[in-house]
């Protein structure tokens, strides 16, 4: 906030209130923004709110109520009425006006009064009884704003009204003020349903902007602020050192990550478990809807789409565990095995590439022991499997697909990268790591695999229709030369 913006040159808000509901506040949230607030006041640095009074909080049907029960102008805005109302209160302190009547005694006066009232205020005297009455009461529903307006917003103000109001209520034998002002009542003694929550700009640079011009706060945005300051070794984002780093650019960070989180976790919830809760049948069990005729001839799934559920090391509420076949079926699992890095591997030739695909194995956990070297170690000293022979029945020792997760996913993410160029920048956005952090590990990815390197480096400059012409027998040498196989 406080940025112009990129297209239309306007600053965008320094502050902004937004209404948050107050059940989805804690009390002792509520409570730490009151005592900010009243700091904030102590040393300067914020205005002191206005004192509410008893008209802030009333209807516009209340306030017209009470204008007309007091022989007040009815009409206008509600501000206005707000303002009529204040001045007439306030005004009974004084108990009479220049002229020596109080303004609700005009319907108690003859005309000859009346006109002798409008002369004493400079005003025309012409005109029949109704004219009269709504010239006079015109005019001090004008003098009573002027008193609102000039009077101070504070404490003994508000103590004037309340005790106006009151005696008021006493002397109203009609019972309209009572009635009105016991409504009142019961709202100022219930907590408002809202709470104003007041953000102010910390004057922080955009790094990114959207379509239109105004900073963006998409979530890589905020990613790239946050980093992940969970680790072992955290990881700070560039919100680190604007904080000042220390304990404060952690807990910015850490602030900046929840909020992350916070969106991932709501999209997990709407996306797969309210989506699969709703549609399951009486035997919770699910059926998608499948379409095949689909423009690039793979299938698409709807209602719900069980084709896009979390990854594992994603799956924090263990959605994957509920699919579970009926009594006497089984489940079958079967996907192509790592295809583009297979056809990567035929059209560059990469001898390290086959003999992996020969030996078998999970070639993703492979180069995750050669961007790891602390997933090697573990697997040379024998501490986890690299793979296993699950005919023998349970690994007698943690999988390293298992134990390093969130490590076999960022290789598997590099193989793929790689085999569509992706470079060390958008690997350093997509980790949340530096650039030379990003290049160190594209780099060690290369030097086992020089084949790709300067077969990508041959290609740059090659338009798509010659590169295709140029390798006609992929798609069946690939799997006859042996290391294709399934």
């Amino acid at each position: 906030m406080g940025q112009k913006n990129k297209k239309t040159g306007e600053a965008t808000d320094i502050e902004r209130i937004l209404k948050i509901p107050r059940g989805e506040i804690p009390d002792e949230a509520i409570l730490a923004l009151k005592e900010r607030d009243a700091q904030l006041v102590h040393s300067g640095q914020k205005e002191p709110e206005e004192v509410p009074d008893t008209f802030d909080v009333m209807t516009v049907d209340q306030l017209k109520t009470l204008c007309k029960a007091n022989g007040l102008k009815v009409g206008g805005k509600k501000a206005e009425l707000k303002e009529r109302l204040r001045g007439h209160f306030l005004s009974q302190d004084d108990s009479e006006d220049e002229t020596g009547l109080n303004n609700d005694d005009f319907d108690g006066m003859d005309d000859e009064s009346l006109r002798h009232t409008c002369v004493t205020r400079g005003l025309p005297d012409r005109g029949n009884r109704k004219a009269l009455l709504k010239r006079l009461r015109e005019d001090s529903a004008y003098a009573n704003e002027l008193l609102s307006a000039n009077c101070p917003r504070d404490k003994d103000t508000y103590k004037r009204i309340s005790e106006a109001l009151a005696l008021a209520t006493k002397n109203d034998s009609s019972g309209v003020m009572a009635e009105v002002m016991g409504a009142v009542m019961q709202k100022e003694t219930t907590d408002s349903k809202y709470v104003d929550i007041h953000i102010r700009s910390i004057g922080m640079t955009p790094t990114k902007f959207t379509a239109g011009g105004a900073p963006s706060v998409t979530a890589d945005v905020l990613r790239g602020l946050a980093g992940d300051p969970t680790l072992d070794d955290p990881k700070y984002g560039t919100a680190y050192e604007f904080f000042g780093g220390g304990e404060k650019g952690h807990e910015a960070c850490m602030a900046l990550y929840s909020l992350t989180a916070i969106g991932s976790i709501d999209t997990m919830i709407s996306n797969f478990l309210t989506s699969l809760q709703f549609l399951a049948d009486e035997d919770s069990r699910v059926h998608c809807s499948l379409n095949f005729n689909t423009e690039t001839g793979r299938l698409s799934s709807r209602r719900p789409n069980l084709q896009n559920q979390p990854a594992l090391e994603k799956d924090k509420y263990q959605i994957r565990k509920a699919f579970q076949a009926s009594p006497g079926n089984n489940l079958i699992v079967a996907d192509y095995g790592q295809l583009e890095l297979r056809l990567l591997a035929s059209m560059t030739k990469c001898v390290s590439m086959i003999d992996a695909f020969r030996q078998g194995g999970d070639f993703h956990s492979r180069t995750a022991m050669g961007m790891f070297d602390y997933i090697q170690k573990k697997v040379d000293d024998g501490d986890i499997l690299f793979e296993w022979d699950y005919s023998k029945g349970e690994p007698s020792k943690p999988m390293l697909k298992d134990e390093y997760a969130s490590e076999r996913r960022k290789a598997k993410t590099l193989n793929f990268s790689i085999a569509y160029g992706k470079t060390a920048h958008g690997l350093s956005q997509d980790w949340g790591v530096s650039m030379a952090d990003a290049e160190d590990m594209l780099q060690k990815w290369y030097n086992s695999r020089p084949e790709v390197e300067k077969w990508q480096k041959k290609c740059e400059g090659v338009g798509t229709k010659e590169r295709l012409y140029s390798y006609p027998h992929v798609s069946v040498s690939f799997f006859a030369r042996g290391y294709g196989k399934r």
